[in-house]
C-alpha cells in the first residue's frame, strides 16, 4: 500500500493511521500525496486537510490555521471541515476567524462532529456552559458512521467541561470512563483524559497522583504542551511541600528536644534541691546534738560545784 497503492488508497490508509493514533505515519503518508502533483487537486487538498488536522495534534495550530487558509482560499474547505478550521484558528489566536467560520457552518445545520468541534473550542475559551449545550446537540444529532472513537469523543470533551465546570466528582467519573475505552490507550488520543484527571487532583492537593496523571499523558504524548506545564508546576508544588514538611519536621524534633533539655535541667534541678534539703536537715541534726550535748555538759558542771 505504501509504494505501490495509488492516492485514494494512500489517503484511507492515512486515515486508518489517524484513528490508530500512529500520526507520525499518517503524516508521511498524507505528505507523499501531496507531492504528488499529477493527483487531482481535490486530492491533494484531502490529503492537505489530513495534515492540517494532524499539525493541531501535535501542537503546531499555527502551520494548521495556515494550511486550513489556504485551502479556503482555493475554495477547497467543505462546510463539514470548517469547524475543523475553526479550531485549528482558536488554538492559532485568531478568535475572529474561528468566530466567522463557526458562524458559517452554524447556519448549516451542523453535524454531531460539528457540535463537539464547537464545544472544543468553548472550552478553549472557558466557557464550559456553551460547551455543555455544545455536547446536547451533539448528542441529539446522529453519530457519525464512520467515527470508531465517537463515544471517546464525546466524553473526553465533556470530561473537560464538567472540570471547568467545578463538578469534579461527575469530572472524574466521566473522564475515567473515557480512559476506559481502547482509545484511551493511544498515543496522542489517550493524552488529553489524563491531563484533566491531573488537573483535578491537583486542584484537590493531591500532587502525586497529579504528577502520575501528567506522566501518563506525556507517555502516550511526549509532546503535549499543557502536560509538560503541569508537570513543571506540580513537581515544583510537591518539592515546594516537602521543604515545608521536613522544615515542619526539623521545628518538632528540636522542640521535642529543647523540652527534653528542659526536663532534664529540671530534674537536675530537682536533684540539687534535694541534696540542699539533705545537707540543711543533717547540719540541723549535728546543731541540735551539739546543743543537747552542751546542756549535759552544763549540767554536770554545776552539780560537780554543788557537790
Amino acid at each position: 500500500l505504501l509504494l505501490g497503492g495509488g492516492g485514494d488508497t494512500r489517503l484511507v490508509l492515512a486515515l486508518t493511521k489517524l484513528r490508530r493514533g500512529k500520526h507520525v505515519e499518517a503524516d508521511k503518508l498524507a505528505a507523499q500525496i501531496e507531492a504528488e502533483t499529477e493527483n487531482p487537486p481535490t486530492l491533494i487538498a484531502k490529503a492537505r486537510a489530513l495534515r492540517a488536522e494532524l499539525a493541531v495534534l501535535r501542537g503546531d495550530a499555527r502551520t494548521a490555521f495556515a494550511i486550513w487558509r489556504e485551502l479556503d482560499e482555493g475554495g477547497f474547505v467543505s462546510l463539514h471541515q470548517l469547524a475543523h478550521l475553526a479550531y485549528a484558528a482558536e488554538l492559532a489566536g485568531e478568535r475572529a476567524a474561528a468566530d466567522a467560520a463557526i458562524a458559517k457552518r452554524q447556519a448549516q445545520e451542523p453535524s454531531a462532529q460539528d457540535w463537539l468541534m464547537f464545544a472544543q473550542i468553548q472550552n478553549h475559551r472557558g466557557d464550559f456552559r456553551a460547551a455543555l449545550q455544545s455536547l446536547t446537540h451533539a448528542e441529539a444529532a446522529p453519530a457519525p458512521d464512520d467515527e470508531s472513537g465517537w463515544k471517546y469523543e464525546l466524553l473526553a470533551v465533556r470530561g473537560r467541561a464538567l472540570r471547568l465546570a467545578g463538578e469534579r466528582a461527575e469530572a472524574r467519573r466521566v473522564l475515567e470512563a473515557a480512559l476506559a475505552l481502547p482509545e484511551g490507550a493511544l498515543p496522542q488520543v489517550g493524552a488529553g483524559p489524563n491531563v484533566d484527571l491531573g488537573h483535578l487532583a491537583a486542584e484537590e492537593g493531591d500532587f502525586e497522583t497529579a504528577q502520575a496523571r501528567f506522566e501518563a499523558a506525556l507517555k502516550l504524548d511526549p509532546g503535549e504542551p499543557e502536560a509538560k506545564r503541569a508537570l513543571e508546576l506540580t513537581a515544583r508544588r510537591l518539592h515546594w511541600r516537602q521543604a515545608v514538611e521536613s522544615s515542619a519536621g526539623e521545628k518538632v524534633e528540636a522542640a521535642k528536644a529543647e523540652a527534653d533539655a528542659m526536663r532534664r535541667r529540671y530534674r537536675m534541678r530537682e536533684t540539687e534541691v534535694d541534696r540542699l534539703k539533705r545537707e540543711v536537715r543533717r547540719l540541723t541534726e549535728e546543731r541540735e546534738n551539739a546543743e543537747a550535748q552542751s546542756g549535759a555538759a552544763t549540767r554536770e558542771a554545776g552539780e560537780l560545784v554543788k557537790a
